[in-house]
Formats: C-alpha cells, sequence, structure tokens
C-alpha cells in the first residue's frame, strides 16, 4: 500500500507552532450546515451561537491575551479570531496542550501494538476502500482529507488495537489525498509486521514523522 506513516507524540512534532502565535494552526474545517441540521437536539443545544470573539471581547479589556489551543483551531478560524479581538486591541496566543504543565502525573498515551485486520474479516482490501473514497473526494472537489475518527481510521486501513477499553481502535491520524496517504501513529505501535503490509506497493503512500495532531 505504501502507506506513509509518521511518528506521533503528545509534545512537539513536525508542526511545531512558531513562537507561540497563531502562524501555524492544524486544518480542521467548520462543521457544515448540513451537518448542524442533522445534529441531534443536544449536539445542536451544545453549538455554541455567539462566536468566540464575541465572548472574548465581552469578558476582556484592552491589551488583554487570549489563549487558545491551536490544535482545535483551524487556520481560518483562528486568523478570523484574531482579526475580531485586534478591533478591541485583544490579541491571541496559541498555547500548546496548556494541560500538560498542569497535569503532572497525566497517564502516559497507550502503546500497545497495532495489528492487522485480517481480509476474511474485513470483506474489502485497504486499497479498495482508499480507491473508494477518493472517488467520492473527487465528486467533492476535495483535494485533502483528514480522518480523526478512530473508528474510520480502522476501517479505511484495515487495522485494529487496544488503545480504548473495549474499542478495538488506534489513537492515531489519517491525511488522504490524491496520490498518497500518511498515517500519524506513536512509532512503538508499529510491528515490523504492521510496517511492511502499509509499506506494499499494491495501494496509496504513507511515512513516520512526530506532528502536533493536525
Amino acid at each position: 500500500m505504501d502507506i506513509r506513516l509518521h511518528r506521533f507524540g503528545r509534545h512537539g512534532g513536525d508542526h511545531q507552532r512558531q513562537g507561540g502565535t497563531v502562524d501555524r494552526f492544524p486544518l480542521f474545517s467548520k462543521p457544515s450546515s448540513s451537518w448542524k441540521a442533522a445534529a441531534s437536539p443536544y449536539t445542536r443545544k451544545c453549538y455554541p451561537k455567539r462566536p468566540a470573539s464575541s465572548i472574548s471581547c465581552g469578558r476582556t479589556t484592552a491589551n488583554s491575551v487570549v489563549g487558545i489551543d491551536g490544535k482545535v483551531f483551524s487556520t481560518t478560524q483562528a486568523i478570523a479570531l484574531q482579526e475580531d479581538l485586534a478591533k478591541n486591541d485583544i490579541t491571541v496566543k496559541s498555547i500548546a496542550d496548556p494541560m500538560n504543565e498542569i497535569w503532572t502525573d497525566r497517564p502516559p498515551m497507550p502503546e500497545a501494538p497495532a495489528f492487522i485486520h485480517e481480509m476474511k474479516y474485513a470483506g474489502k482490501s485497504c486499497p479498495d476502500k482508499l480507491a473508494a473514497i477518493r472517488r467520492e473526494m473527487k465528486k467533492s472537489e476535495a483535494d485533502v482529507l483528514l480522518v480523526s475518527a478512530l473508528d474510520e481510521i480502522a476501517w479505511t486501513l484495515n487495522i485494529r488495537g487496544n488503545d480504548v477499553h473495549c474499542n478495538p481502535v488506534v489513537v492515531s491520524y489519517l491525511i488522504i489525498n490524491e496520490q498518497e496517504t500518511h498515517f500519524f501513529i506513536q512509532p512503538e505501535k508499529v510491528t515490523e509486521e504492521l510496517s511492511a503490509y502499509l509499506k506494499k506497493p499494491a495501494s496509496p503512500s504513507m511515512l513516520m514523522g512526530t506532528p502536533n495532531p493536525l
């Protein structure tokens, strides 16, 4: 499959933020109107009706600094927030996972190895699934697909893991574009068997690095 593996960890990585600013933010997109229409009443109730900038302006004064976790803001959202708050002389600072400084006895990320979900159970190969995904991307005129749902990653790659109790998934991220597939995962989870499986030339491409989750 020639899937490109990237080392993934809780700390640091390929996409470090520059000087604590909002220069580089993860590429999550905002929920679409169709998502909100299909959401449950509970989800719709929780979905914020007021933009973050209006909430921040109402609770801060000029020359204040608003801290955000850059991993959960898209570039577009971060820039819009920065521009809105600048009108009130308020600046935005990206704080990379502030809980790391506070939660001193935080449990480590699970390191149980991921494993291959055999074809006799999967029913369809990873290359076939990726090809189907790319067809849908082409219909939607999407150049890149970021997959963060762990069950969707497990289904797409035909892999399983033991990172979540009673749920055979692996903590990871997946990026699919027209030619390549990039899989972000802790290296400790990748066995020789899994590495060989992901690098098979029969399907799309994948690599091993260490980003903050995109």
